[in-house]
Parts: structure tokens; C-alpha cells; sequence
């Protein structure tokens, strides 16, 4: 019986290894991206209804994907120097819809020093965003990202 337990706990170690070493080694690969500057940072969005209401969209995504609560945003190349100028905006509303879905817009903050054009990836946590509902069995939001064309899906 202890041998077999054993093997079942090894089988679960293992699996559990590899699907962590593949998450590893996709977040590995992104940040070795030549000729993107890369956001160190793990920053969460900004609830700010107005702000979000304000912000024009400047920042056009090329590519958004989601592991675990981690989104990554890559952008075409647009003017700046530095990662940290980048803000994830949330409106702060949830539809009551099922999935439920919320809307979301990045701010660049404008450095006028910097005349250069960059493409970036940008990380932000979406652990704010989980939608506390006990009745419904899968847990997802569907976001919109202003000026990006696709819907994303966070399942968490």
C-alpha cells in the first residue's frame, strides 16, 4: 500500500514539474525577446473609472496572453524609452453577464526626453480581477483590452 502511494506522489510530482518547467520556460522566452525592452515589474491595474474614461487609445497590442494571473501585453512599436511609463487601466466594472466580462485600456505616461520608437512587453497581475462568485463552477472573466481587437479569457 506505502509503495503505491508512493508511486502516485512521485507521478504527481513529476507532472506537476513539468507543467511548471513549461510556464518557466514560455516567460523565459518572452523576456529574451531581442528588440523589445522588457517591464520588470508585476504591477496590478488601476481602478480609476475616470481615468480610464479619459485615456485615448495611443497603445495598439500586438499580442496579449495570459499564464496563471500573469497578463503579458506586447506592443507595436510606438514612441517611448522606458517600461514604467505603462499603465494597465480598469474601469472597475463587472458585467453581470456569465461569463462575467470587464473592460481594461493601457495609459502611456509621455516621456518627452525620449524621441525613440520601441516595441515593449508589459506584465501585470490580474489578481484583482477574479470575480467572487460561488454559484458558477468555471471561474473565468472575459476582458477587453481597448484597441485590441480580440477578447481575452482569464480562467483562474
Amino acid at each position: 500500500m506505502k509503495r503505491i502511494f508512493l508511486v502516485i506522489l512521485a507521478v504527481i510530482c513529476y507532472t506537476y514539474s513539468c507543467t511548471s518547467a513549461k510556464k518557466a520556460t514560455a516567460h523565459t522566452a518572452a523576456q529574451e525577446t531581442p528588440g523589445v525592452l522588457m517591464d520588470k515589474e508585476f504591477r496590478k491595474p488601476i481602478r480609476d473609472k475616470q481615468l480610464y474614461a479619459a485615456t485615448p487609445d495611443l497603445v495598439f497590442p500586438d499580442t496579449v496572453y495570459i499564464i496563471a494571473d500573469t497578463m503579458h501585453i506586447l506592443t507595436k512599436k510606438v514612441q517611448g524609452c522606458n517600461a514604467e511609463n505603462f499603465k494597465l487601466l480598469w474601469n472597475g466594472a463587472m458585467l453581470k453577464s456569465m461569463p462575467p466580462q470587464t473592460n481594461l485600456t493601457i495609459l502611456q505616461v509621455a516621456d518627452a526626453e525620449c524621441k525613440q520608437k520601441n516595441a515593449f512587453h508589459l506584465i501585470y497581475n490580474l489578481a484583482p480581477l477574479k470575480y467572487k462568485n460561488d454559484s458558477v463552477a468555471k471561474k473565468q472573466v472575459i476582458l477587453h483590452l481597448r484597441a485590441y481587437p480580440h477578447t481575452i479569457t482569464y480562467n483562474f
